[in-house]
């Protein structure tokens, strides 16, 4: 029970809300386009899934492109771009 404990205290998942939070951090930092993995440094790791789940509802809304290189050392980057800030 304790992880369901310490999931009740954290906030409600909102898709908006958490969508709201990757369009400000392009616009904060005037950039057009992001790693996934840039945006999600220093968060909780709880937080990743909730934010990808926004990312796949900003690409179906047409507000965010996602896309992927392959680094070198042959890893993939998930890469995110700002289509629109509305």
């Amino acid at each position: 029970m304790p992880g369901l404990l310490k999931n009740s205290e954290r906030e409600p998942f909102e898709v908006h809300v958490y969508g709201n939070r990757i369009i400000k951090y392009f616009t904060d930092n005037n950039k057009n386009m992001i790693s996934f993995a840039e945006f999600c440094e220093g968060k909780e790791h709880w937080e990743t899934c909730r934010y990808f789940f926004a990312c796949l509802h900003l690409a179906a809304s047409d507000k965010v492109g996602i896309s992927t290189i392959k680094k070198a050392d042959g890893t993939d980057v998930l890469l995110l771009t700002l289509l629109s800030k509305d």
